[in-house]
């Protein structure tokens, strides 16, 4: 997943570099767990929550954008 650099102060008011997932690949990243989804929802849900845990894991490099994905693909889930 690529990330974005930007500059913002810290607590203590010293500015330096930040990074956070780019709104454009996690969009894709949660488009691709819906697709995966579609595809494999005849599996047993223990596997099929196994297999999606390590893609979420895998793509994700940010803890907010992990949480945002994991949420995404567990409402589809719920969908499915």
């Amino acid at each position: 997943m690529l990330l974005e650099f930007y500059w913002e102060a810290d607590s203590k008011g010293t500015p330096r570099v930040w990074r956070r997932t780019a709104k454009k690949k996690l969009r894709g990243a949660v488009q691709a767990c819906k697709e995966w989804l579609k595809v494999n929802r005849h599996k047993r849900l223990p596997v099929l929550l196994k297999t999606l845990k390590r893609k979420v894991r895998g793509r994700i490099t940010t803890t907010s954008a992990l949480w945002v994905t994991a949420e995404a693909c567990g409402r589809s889930t719920r969908k499915w």
